[in-house]
């Protein structure tokens, strides 16, 4: 995988957990965070 695509693939998922993030409380986050 060319490595461009990578990192746009990484940014959609980043951006993707940082709206679920809004959403979460607080122990969710640190759960989310741990599990990457």
């Amino acid at each position: 995988m060319p490595q461009q695509s990578m990192w746009e693939g990484f940014l959609l998922q980043f951006s993707d957990n940082l709206s679920s993030l809004r959403l979460m409380e607080p122990g969710q986050v640190l759960g989310t965070w741990r599990s990457w």
